[in-house]
C-alpha cells in the first residue's frame, strides 16, 4: 500500500496546481504568467494543508488510511475542477464571447476613479468600526486583530464581510485609476497593512497576490526579483499574525497545529471507512440557505447548518462558539452524497467556471490589458485574481455584489461615451459645409 500512498501524494501536488497546467496546456501562455504567480504564493499554505499538518496532527501520520482517503477525494475533486475548467473554455469559445462583447469593449475612463476607491476605503472603515465596536472594542481590536477576528465577529459577520470587500474595490478602483508598476508598488504596502487590521491572513495574502498579478499584466520587468524580496516580507507578516492567534506562544510545533483541515478529514473519513458515519443526502446542501442571511436579519438563524453539521458530529457545541474548525478532503460534498457529489462538485465548481472565463477573456483577448481597461477585462480580472473581493458572499450574494462593481465601473464608461458624443457633435456643427 506505500507505494500508492506515495502516488496519491505525489498527484496531489500536481493537480493542486492544475490552474498552472491549464494555463500553459489549455490557454497556450507561457510559464512565466500571472497563474503562476498565483500559484507561488498559495504553494506554501497548501503544502501545509496537505502534507505538513497531518504529518505532525494525524495518529498515523502521512500513511492512515482515513486521510490517504481525503487525499484522494481532494485528487478526484481537483481533476474534476481541471476537467471542467477544460470543457467551459471550449463552450466560451465556441460561443465567441469576446466577439459578442466587443460593443462592451470600450475602454474605461480612469480619471475620476481615485474618488471611487476613497469612497470604497472609507467605507471599509466605517464597516470595521462597526464591527470593532459590536463586541470587542475599537482599541482592543487594533491591539490584537486577530483576537478580534477569531472570537469577536458573532451577530457582526456581516460587517467583517463588507469591509474586506470594500477594502479590496477600493484596491480594484485605486490600481485601475493609474495603472502603473510605481503606482501599484506605493500603494501596495498601504491596502496590506490595512488588511492586517481585519485579523485574517488569508485576507493579506489576497491582497498581496493580487497586486503581484497586477504588476504582472503590466508586463513589470523586475517583478521576478521584486517577488524574492517582497514574498518573504509578506509571510513574515503572516507568521506574526499566526503568533497573535497563539497567545504569544509561536513554536514550531503550534504552528503545524493551525493547519489541521486534512486531520479533520482523516478523522471523518476513518469513521466512513470503518462504517461509522452515514450520508447527510442532501441536508449539507439544502441547509446552507442560512449562510445568505446575515444574524442580524435573522437573529434566530440556526448556529448548526451546512458543513457545520459535520462539525458538530467531531467539535460538539463549537460552532455556538464561533469556532469552526475546517474540514479538507471534499468532505462538504462527499458528506452528502458520497464520490458522485464529488465528482460533480468539481466539473461545476465556479472555480473551473470561473478560471475558464477569465482565461477565455484576458487571454484569447488581444484587446485585454490592464493599461487600457475595459469592462470584461475588469470583471475577468476581479473574478480570477481578486479572491478578496465579494470574500465571505455566497453565490447570489457575491453575482449582485460582483454586478454592482461592474455598474460602478461602468460609468467611467458611460461617461467618457457621452463626452465623446458631445465632442463628436461639436465637430460637426463647427464643421463648414
Amino acid at each position: 500500500m506505500i507505494p500508492l500512498y506515495l502516488l496519491n501524494l505525489a498527484a496531489v501536488v500536481l493537480l493542486t496546481l492544475w490552474p498552472l497546467w491549464f494555463s500553459r496546456i489549455q490557454l497556450g501562455l507561457r510559464w512565466a504568467n500571472p497563474f503562476l504567480i498565483a500559484a507561488i504564493m498559495s504553494l506554501p499554505f497548501e503544502a501545509m494543508k496537505l502534507i505538513g499538518g497531518p504529518l505532525f496532527l494525524v495518529e498515523n501520520g502521512l500513511f492512515d488510511a482515513g486521510y490517504q482517503f481525503a487525499i484522494l477525494m481532494t485528487n478526484v475533486q481537483l481533476f474534476c475542477q481541471w476537467l471542467g475548467a477544460t470543457l467551459f473554455l471550449e463552450v466560451f469559445r465556441s460561443l465567441r464571447l469576446t466577439q459578442r462583447w466587443r460593443s462592451h469593449g470600450v475602454q474605461l475612463d480612469t480619471h475620476a476613479m481615485p474618488i471611487a476607491a476613497f469612497a470604497c476605503l472609507l467605507l471599509s472603515l466605517v464597516a470595521w468600526i462597526l464591527l470593532a465596536s459590536a463586541e470587542f472594542g475599537v482599541s482592543a481590536w487594533l491591539a490584537n486583530p486577530r483576537e478580534g477576528y477569531q472570537l469577536h465577529r458573532t451577530g457582526a459577520g456581516h460587517w467583517f464581510a463588507f469591509c474586506i470587500t470594500f477594502l479590496a474595490a477600493s484596491m480594484l478602483f485605486s490600481f485601475f485609476s493609474r495603472p502603473t508598476a510605481l503606482a501599484v508598488l506605493v500603494k501596495t504596502p498601504l491596502y496590506v497593512g490595512l488588511a492586517y487590521f481585519t485579523g485574517s491572513k488569508g485576507v493579506m495574502l489576497y491582497l498581496f497576490t493580487t497586486a503581484m498579478v497586477f504588476l504582472a499584466f503590466l508586463d513589470w520587468k523586475p517583478l521576478p526579483k521584486f517577488l524574492g524580496i517582497g514574498v518573504p516580507l509578506i509571510f513574515s507578516l503572516l507568521v506574526y499574525n499566526l503568533f497573535l492567534a497563539r497567545g504569544d506562544v509561536l513554536t514550531l510545533q503550534s504552528v503545524f497545529e493551525y493547519f489541521d483541515y486534512y486531520k479533520n478529514a482523516a478523522m471523518y473519513y476513518g469513521d466512513y471507512l470503518r462504517g461509522q458515519t452515514s450520508y447527510f443526502w442532501g441536508e449539507i446542501a439544502w441547509t446552507s440557505y442560512a449562510s445568505y442571511i446575515p444574524r442580524a436579519l435573522w437573529p434566530d438563524k440556526p448556529v448548526i447548518y451546512g458543513v457545520l453539521l459535520v462539525n458538530e458530529i467531531y467539535y460538539p457545541g463549537q460552532a455556538e462558539l464561533t469556532n469552526t474548525p475546517a474540514f479538507g478532503g471534499a468532505v462538504e460534498y462527499f458528506a452528502d452524497f458520497g464520490i458522485p457529489a464529488v465528482v460533480l462538485s468539481g466539473l461545476f465548481s465556479s472555480i473551473a467556471i470561473l478560471t475558464a472565463l477569465a482565461g477565455h477573456v484576458l487571454f484569447k483577448n488581444q484587446n485585454a490589458s490592464a493599461k487600457r481597461p475595459t469592462l470584461p477585462f475588469v470583471a475577468a480580472f476581479t473574478l480570477q485574481f481578486m479572491p478578496a473581493f465579494g470574500m465571505f458572499f455566497p453565490g447570489v450574494l457575491y453575482g449582485l455584489l460582483l454586478a454592482t462593481l461592474l455598474a460602478a465601473f461602468s460609468i467611467y464608461r458611460y461617461r467618457r461615451n457621452a463626452k465623446d458624443t458631445q465632442r463628436q457633435t461639436h465637430v460637426r456643427a463647427t464643421t463648414p459645409i
